[in-house]
């Protein structure tokens, strides 16, 4: 079973995000189609595409001599319960797992299969609850591309563990971003790696303590350090400011807070100054404030190797002429009202070559890989077996 240093925390960012989904528009963020967001999809409608993408893919499987039949199955990253149902109608005991409490609410409530078919949370960066080889299938379709990708390998590692000798598992992963077709058209298409690169430096309030629980505004100046052009994305893939909230020892508290929109394209070496609107924890202690650049549904530029601008913040009660400076003459209002922070579905592929390093360290083999359809990227669905 493997356990990396960092994961717990960066599976907190996937847990807030799909858990917030799961309670605004859970059906679109499992299966983002065009012209479904805020609630359109039509639940039934929504459920047969599970029928139909379970049974292509079982064919799929059979066509290269993989099994597709057996005691028990697994749906990783089942969200509301999209395939696993499906796959309830061919196995006698099937789980879904999910990181997000809501999404597992609505899968119980849509379960047809009575005891055949198990909902679980799991929040560990692990599979631990499942013992070796306890799956004769497991199936995990568009899940591992929202989390990066030190966490959705050990995740593969752990797929491959609990899969029975001879048994399949079938996995999608984005490996690469396309190039844009058109430069002249704005396109929600990812910045090329060597893009990820900002500066940025962040000024507090003149104060000595920030009081808990209060929105702040942020001066923020941001540089674009890369030698590509930042353009201006559509909003699904906005490039914005945000933070992280840290304790002092440097373990994550809150992932995703404010944010702040870049205003215009920046060429590079280009500068910009914005405001970003943040809230303090609730409690009186000492944090580690982080301003990070997030293309939204791509990736945080920390995780492709830009440094965050990183502040030490007295969270407290403070004298009142500190209090006074930071509500800046707009009364105790401005400070407690703003937008709640927005989840965020990063897309983060992972090489050819290293998912195929990742099955074979684990005891598995890439018997077949068949081209996928997200849009902006090169994907793979992935059948393997594991040697008996």
């Amino acid at each position: 079973m493997r356990r990396l240093e960092g994961s717990a925390a960066a599976l907190d960012q996937v847990r807030w995000s799909w858990d917030t989904f799961g309670r605004t528009d859970p059906l679109w963020a499992v299966l983002t189609a065009p012209g479904t967001q805020g609630g359109r999809w039509d639940p039934e409608e929504f459920f047969r595409t599970g029928e139909g993408d379970v049974g292509r893919l079982l064919a799929e499987a059979e066509e290269h001599g993989l099994a597709t039949s057996g005691r028990a199955a697994l749906d990783f990253g089942c969200g509301v319960g999209r395939l696993t149902q499906p796959l309830a109608a061919r196995f006698r005991q099937v789980v879904g797992v999910d990181v997000a409490p809501s999404m597992l609410d609505l899968a119980r409530a849509r379960n047809r299969y009575g005891e055949r078919c198990r909902y679980v949370l799991n929040q560990d960066p692990h599979l631990g609850l499942f013992p070796d080889s306890t799956f004769d299938l497991v199936l995990s379709l568009f899940v591992l591309q929202h989390m990066p990708p030190h966490l959705s390998g050990a995740y593969l590692g752990e797929l491959v563990r609990v899969l029975a000798p001879g048994g399949t598992l079938i996995f999608q992963l984005p490996v690469a971003p396309l190039p844009a077709q058109d430069p002249g058209r704005e396109v929600a298409e990812p910045l090329p790696p060597q893009a990820y690169r900002a500066e940025l430096a962040v000024r507090l309030p003149p104060v000595s303590y920030l009081p808990p629980g209060a929105l702040v505004d942020l001066g923020v100046r941001l540089r674009n350090a890369s030698p590509v052009a930042w353009s201006r994305f559509p909003g699904d893939r906005a490039l914005q400011v945000g933070n992280h909230w840290c304790r002092a020892s440097g373990e994550r508290l809150l992932l995703d807070d404010g944010r702040a929109p870049v205003p215009r394209a920046l060429a590079p070496g280009e500068r910009v100054e914005l405001s970003l609107r943040v809230r303090t924890p609730s409690a009186v202690g000492r944090y580690r404030l982080e301003v990070d650049l997030v293309l939204e549904g791509v990736a945080w530029f920390a995780d492709r190797g830009s440094p965050p601008a990183s502040l030490s913040v007295q969270v407290g009660s403070g004298p009142a002429r500190a209090l006074s400076l930071l509500r800046g003459g707009r009364g105790s209002d401005a400070l407690f009202q703003g937008p709640p922070p927005r989840p965020i579905m990063e897309m983060h592929p992972v090489a050819d070559e290293e998912v195929s390093r990742l099955v074979e360290a684990a005891g598995g083999a890439v018997v077949h890989r068949q081209p996928g359809t997200i849009p902006g990227f090169e994907d793979r669905t992935y059948f393997v077996t594991r040697a008996r």
